[in-house]
């Protein structure tokens, strides 16, 4: 990796490809870093909103039942 492309990672430059994002963090060592962020069990918040989105009780379908035995 070039000088200019990892400059351009710092500054947080749009124009940057992923590789080169993903590039920089392995030349860092910081892969296992990456592995936790992309894992659901650390993700707090999005567990969180999970839970919100959950229905509050559980309410039974209205069906007709077959009580013809």
């Amino acid at each position: 990796m070039n000088h200019k492309t990892a400059a351009a990672v710092e500054a947080g430059s749009l124009l940057t490809g992923i590789g080169a994002y993903i590039a920089l963090i392995w030349a860092l060592g910081l892969e296992r870093d990456l592995a936790k962020l992309i894992d659901p069990d650390y993700d707090q918040e999005g567990k969180q909103l999970e839970l919100a989105r959950t229905p509050k009780r559980a309410r039974a379908k209205k069906s007709s039942i077959d009580v013809d035995f």
